[in-house]
C-alpha cells in the first residue's frame, strides 16, 4: 500500500477494507473490485466483470462450521442465530462501513458455495501448476 501510494507500484490488488481509507482521501483510485457486485460502500466502482475482465473474480469470506455430526437441531439453531444477528440494522452498518457484506443463507447453501470455491481454486492451482515448497 505504500509502495502504491509513493508511486513505486502501479497496481495492486487489496482489501476494500484496506484500501477504502485512501479512496476516499483521495490518495488511490480504485479502478475496480474483484467480487461478482459493485460494493455499497464503492458503488461507483465497476466489478472486474464490467470493467471488462468477466473472469477476474475473487472476494473473502467467512463461514460459521461445526464438528461432523452435529446434529440437526442445533445447526438450525446456530444458522438462525447468525440470520437474526446479520439481519440487525448496526450490525450491517458496521459490516458496510467495512466494505463487507453479509450474503446469509442455509447450511446446504454454505456447503454448496464452499464446494464450488474449492473446485475453482483446485482447477487455477492446477491450470497454473502451483505447487507447495
Amino acid at each position: 500500500m505504500t509502495d502504491l501510494i509513493g508511486s513505486q507500484a502501479d497496481l495492486l490488488f487489496v482489501p476494500a477494507t484496506s484500501a477504502l481509507p485512501f479512496v476516499r482521501g483521495g490518495k488511490l483510485r480504485a479502478l475496480a473490485v474483484a467480487g461478482s457486485q459493485r460494493l455499497a460502500s464503492l458503488p461507483h466502482v465497476p466489478t472486474m466483470a464490467e470493467a471488462g475482465q468477466p473472469r477476474v473474480v475473487n472476494y473473502s469470506w467467512t463461514s460459521l462450521a461445526g464438528p461432523p455430526g452435529m446434529p440437526a437441531d442445533i445447526v438450525q439453531k446456530l444458522n438462525k442465530a447468525c440470520q437474526d444477528i446479520l439481519a440487525q440494522p448496526d450490525v450491517i452498518a458496521r459490516m458496510t462501513t467495512m466494505s463487507n457484506e453479509a450474503t446469509p443463507g442455509t447450511p446446504e447453501q454454505a456447503a454448496g458455495f464452499i464446494a464450488a470455491e474449492v473446485a475453482r481454486w483446485t482447477d487455477v492451482v492446477k491450470t497454473a501448476n502451483i505447487r507447495i515448497e
